[in-house]
């Protein structure tokens, strides 16, 4: 009697254990291709949502099978192996292995073995899968279900594809950054952004150089005197720095020999020439004693950009205010052409 009629009782059950253990790996094999599909689509501009669900269902459908046959389907020995692991030392195990042997030991052997196998009880066979198996198909199913979710939500906006990912990876490895800084020097301060990284040859977001109370602003380090500036096409690191003049040096000067008045001679003190009236700076007659007053003169009195002088600039208006005293159609009256002589100097 062969073997195979044995093990009757038992088969269908061990059938089912070995259909359980092939559908299991072919899952976790096919959540693999499932995983690499999502991936690869992903870096592509498909719809791989499809593609990766149809691997997932075709490589299951393919690899159950072959493990079945290849590697689970059950035999005598695999079943004597298997009904041994419920205490029967070997017995079935030593049975098929004596199969086809006609001593008086072995037919005793198969005796006693068919014995034994009459008291097993099909419903003690219990459904029996390696944590292997189990562990395998967890993880490909989760990589396989994650990817498969990431897909879907990039072909719905929500998050970047893979190929945005990998665009932006390449551009950040081959962009080159630059740093330009803007410095204050004492007396000011800078209102922006004071250090700004850029990519080489864009613009800078534009700042200004502000002086503090008492001050005024001189220059930029690259000779710039306009405190507003915005920088463009910037291709390298580099630093401006802004420098400030304090307004008392120009008090200073005046204090050092300079006339009282912006239309005082170089030298002269006012009203101080020695004889006592020194009415009118621009007489001639006043002058006689110009060389012994204040010392030597100095153009000091600049403002706003530490280029224009007080005396230029009056100069100027001077200038102005008598060609229009001189219109007889400027339309003035005489109590303002004398606030006009008076607030100029103008004699």
């Amino acid at each position: 009697m062969k073997n195979n009629q044995l093990f009757q009782k038992q088969q269908p059950k061990l059938t089912r254990e070995a259909v359980m253990r092939s559908l299991l790996s072919g899952l976790a094999v096919g959540f693999g291709a499932n995983f690499l599909a999502s991936l690869i689509t992903w870096f592509l501009p498909i719809n791989g949502l499809w593609i990766s669900l149809a691997a997932l269902v075709a490589v299951t459908l393919i690899a159950a099978p072959l493990f079945y046959f290849k590697r689970f389907r059950t035999n005598d020995m695999m079943n004597a192996r298997r009904i041994d692991r419920l205490g029967l030392d070997e017995r079935m195990i030593t049975m098929v292995e004596l199969e086809d042997s006609d001593s008086y030991i072995a037919k005793v052997q198969r005796e006693d073995a068919q014995a034994a196998l009459a008291a097993v009880d099909a419903k003690q066979l219990r459904l029996r899968i390696s944590k292997a198996i189990i562990l395998s198909v967890l993880i490909c199913a989760i990589l396989g279900a994650g990817m498969t979710i990431v897909n879907f939500l990039s072909e719905n906006g929500v998050l970047p594809g893979g190929d945005q990912l990998l665009d932006d990876f390449v551009e950040q490895q081959t962009t080159v950054y630059v740093k330009i800084t803007y410095e204050a020097e004492d007396g000011g301060i800078i209102e922006g952004d004071e250090a700004q990284v850029l990519v080489q040859g864009t613009d800078a977001s534009t700042i200004t150089a502000v002086a503090d109370d008492g001050y005024v602003f001189k220059c930029w380090n690259d000779g710039s005197t306009n405190p507003t500036r915005t920088d463009t096409n910037v291709q390298e690191d580099v630093t401006y720095t802004a420098t400030f003049t304090p307004l008392e040096e120009d008090g200073e000067g005046e204090e050092e020999g300079k006339g009282d008045f912006p239309t005082d001679a170089p030298g002269s003190q006012g009203d101080g020439d020695g004889d006592g009236n020194d009415d009118d700076p621009k007489d001639p007659s006043d002058q006689d004693d110009i060389s012994g007053g204040g010392g030597a003169w100095e153009p000091n009195n600049q403002i706003i950009n530490g280029e224009t002088f007080y005396r230029d600039v009056l100069q100027e208006y001077q200038d102005a205010a008598e060609e229009l005293l001189k219109d007889p159609d400027n339309g003035l009256t005489d109590e303002e052409k004398e606030l006009i002589k008076k607030y100029l100097g103008i004699v």
